[in-house]
């Protein structure tokens, strides 16, 4: 059973898609960063690896400018890829903000952050996401303006490409 171990300032979610359970802990982000707890204690996974506010480094944002759309709703989606130990933040899920398809990976096994701006499609709402029968990630995503079809992509394992079947 669950229970309240430790109440941590500043490090709570608004949204329940910003939270996930992996077989080493329990991930979850929101403004100040992305967080980790692995039975023993809370981490910032992103503390001295991703810039926190200020200007953008290269071509990977500060966390702030990340998680901080466009119309300054903070609303990210956490997932995790069981084959490959490794979180997926993604900007929003509900295409309120410009650039949606913004996301950070991280990687356990490096203890590495990596940004991306290919594994997701801009102008797409998303579901939050499952782990299917095989242990791959799999979310759902709308495929025209009234919300009526939506198409499932599982990210592939191997890669950061995807297949997607329609229903």
């Amino acid at each position: 059973g669950w229970y309240l171990e430790k109440a941590v300032k500043h490090v709570g979610v608004s949204y329940p898609y910003s939270v996930v359970r992996t077989p080493l802990g329990v991930a979850w982000v929101n403004q100040t960063g992305c967080h980790f707890f692995d039975g023993k204690g809370v981490s910032d996974l992103t503390q001295n690896k991703i810039k926190e506010v200020g200007s953008t480094v290269g071509d990977s944002p500060s966390w702030d400018s990340f998680v901080t759309g466009s119309d300054s709703t903070v609303k990210p989606v956490l997932m995790y890829i069981p084959k490959k130990k490794q979180l997926i933040v993604m900007r929003n899920p509900d295409d309120s903000s410009d650039d949606s398809n913004q996301c950070y990976i991280y990687d356990f096994k490096t203890n590495s952050w990596v940004y991306d701006t290919s594994l997701f499609t801009d102008s797409q709402q998303i579901s939050n996401s499952i782990i299917d029968w095989n242990n791959n990630l799999v979310y759902a995503y709308n495929v025209d303006s009234d919300n009526d079809s939506v198409q499932f992509k599982q990210l592939n394992d191997t890669s950061s490409s995807a297949i997607t079947q329609s229903f």
